[in-house]
């Protein structure tokens, strides 16, 4: 919502140039503020991308053109998660802030962004894209990353239930990569609504991270947030379409990276069910649009296999629901936000809370989404009623 001029553009590519000098990286870094500097530099660095990335997109026509329930006014340049991915990777490349986990990440998560990329050029059939998504979760299952929500290491369990519990967190694990990463690609329909939730998401896991001693895992929050908050100036723009879109590629990348820190972050060491319920509320509104649209759909027969289920393009998420019921994109977009940001400071709030406090927030949270359904159901016969008379006005006319 930034209005971008000259000056603060120039702004930003001046400081992208001063902030790769070892020098500055230094002296930061003897500060205390490192955190500062990626946060910085990831946003600087989208923001001077972008324009660049518009202009390749037009130059070799990858473009989101409108047609059908792609209702944009004009084609769109589809590069946006190339900066975005780039805005990522540069800062923490040049801060050396590489392990073995994140190495195999970073490797997973680029031949995702070529995949994708590949697909917001040449539109990919479902089952392709899911195998790599796959893949992507079998390289972070196998570097160690791996949800420990069933206990393989209490010493009465027998060799047969730890492999067991193992192997279910295993699987509880893809079902959780592959999961977000659509989650996201869903809601990623309105301009501002995937970096939107991409940016408040890795805040949320990066307090978290800071406040368990895990720096490193902050680290990648920041970097995401402010490569989020980069992008959307050129997205999410007050009285104007958006400039570019995150394409599949920024959409998969910022889903893939929101479950990996997620898995990688230390929810609590000593409550099982805060490390249940903490995740769960930070990524509320996610997973709450794909478990309604998924039963939804299977219920009314829109789908029956899982490519179809990937596939499926329809204007019955949360966000169009929205969109009928308050008559504005920008408000939706906005309201849905507000809605995860408040879930997800409960969740902060719950590492401090004892078992009887968890379960009551937990009411709460399910209490919250049967409201956010009910409005749901409202914006629904709001948007049927609008189209029934959008369709009755044309048979007039005609």
């Amino acid at each position: 919502m930034i209005v971008l001029t000259r000056s603060f553009y120039l702004l930003c590519v001046g400081l992208s140039v001063i902030l790769t000098l070892p020098q500055v990286r230094a002296w930061l870094f003897l500060q205390g503020l490192r955190w500062l500097m990626i946060g910085l530099f990831s946003f600087v660095l989208a923001v001077t991308l972008m324009p660049p990335m518009i202009w390749l997109s037009h130059r070799f026509r990858i473009l989101d053109r409108p047609h059908g329930r792609k209702q944009h006014g004009k084609p769109t340049p589809l590069l946006g998660g190339v900066a975005l991915f780039l805005a990522v990777l540069i800062p923490l490349l040049l801060n050396f802030i590489l392990t073995e986990k994140l190495v195999v990440f970073l490797s997973a998560a680029s031949g995702l962004l070529l995949v994708s990329l590949f697909d917001d050029c040449r539109p990919l059939p479902a089952l392709p894209k899911l195998m790599v998504q796959l893949a992507c979760a079998a390289a972070v299952v196998l570097s160690g990353v791996v949800i420990k929500l069933l206990p393989v290491d209490l010493p009465m369990l027998a060799p047969i239930w730890q492999w067991s519990f193992h192997f279910g967190n295993v699987v509880l694990t893809f079902v959780w990569i592959v999961g977000i990463i659509n989650a996201i690609n869903f809601l990623d329909g309105m301009d501002g609504l995937g970096a939107g939730l991409g940016a408040l998401i890795s805040f949320l896991v990066g307090v978290v991270s800071f406040q368990n001693a895990q720096p490193l895992l902050g680290w990648i929050c920041i970097g995401m947030m402010g490569a989020c908050l980069g992008f959307l100036p050129f997205n999410f723009r007050l009285r104007r379409e958006a400039a570019i879109f995150l394409g599949d590629t920024g959409s998969t990348f910022i889903g893939f990276t929101l479950a990996y820190i997620a898995i990688e972050g230390n929810w609590s060491n000593d409550r099982p069910w805060v490390a249940l319920i903490a995740p769960l509320l930070v990524f509320g509104i996610p997973i709450y649009d794909m478990t309604h649209i998924t039963v939804m759909r299977i219920a009314s027969g829109s789908v029956r296999t899982i490519g179809e289920w990937l596939s499926y393009a329809g204007r019955d998420h949360i966000h169009h629901r929205f969109e009928a019921l308050l008559g504005s994109k920008k408000k939706s977009v906005l309201f849905i936000l507000l809605l995860n940001a408040c879930l997800g400071v409960n969740a902060v709030l719950l590492r401090g809370t004892t078992l009887v406090e968890s379960l009551l927030l937990w009411f709460q949270f399910l209490g919250f989404l049967v409201i956010v359904t009910i409005l749901e159901h409202a914006g629904n016969q709001l948007g049927k009623k609008g189209e029934r008379r959008a369709g009755g006005s044309v048979e007039e006319v005609s």
